[in-house]
């Protein structure tokens, strides 16, 4: 809905309302279970014409969130225990220690694909504190999706 708004904001359409109605069930096909979500648009209020609501049609299909549901998705689920917690390796420069909790960590690799000059799974230490900027380090160890890598600033 988020695009959708965007869009006619700026093509400047008088759309005051967006609704979206979803539906989704589940059927079993020769043993594979497919999830089907059907989405409904409606824009009371709006003058638009059949060529418009084609076009919006196309951008909701087009959508960030529907590119992800429309490819192939893998649900990873863990459990934390309380014990798992405890270890914690430091690596520090003159500005921050960036905290690594082994046991946290789901190998994401983001870390891994988008700062590879400090993270680098194939050297020992795996992670060079000297080879980015800090902010940079600090800016990538938030992207951590699990709160595997932390930091602490020096005073």
């Amino acid at each position: 809905m988020i695009t959708l708004r965007m869009y006619v904001e700026r093509k400047g359409w008088n759309v005051p309302h967006i609704i979206v109605n979803t539906n989704l069930w589940q059927e079993k096909k020769e043993e594979v279970m497919k999830t089907i979500i059907d989405r409904d648009l409606q824009f009371p209020g709006a003058e638009l014409d059949a060529v418009q609501k084609d076009r919006l049609l196309e951008i909701a299909k087009a959508c960030p969130i529907s590119k992800i549901l429309e490819g192939q998705i893998n649900v990873r689920s863990f459990v934390l225990h309380e014990e798992d917690i405890e270890e914690k390796i430091k690596y520090s420069n003159n500005d921050i220690t960036v905290l690594w909790k082994p046991s946290f960590c789901k190998h994401s690799a983001r870390c891994v694909s988008q700062l590879p000059e400090v993270f680098d799974v194939k050297a020992r230490p795996w992670i060079n504190i000297e080879g980015a900027a800090t902010e940079r380090i600090i800016e990538q160890v938030n992207r951590c999706p699990t709160g595997a890598l932390t930091y602490l600033k020096k005073a």
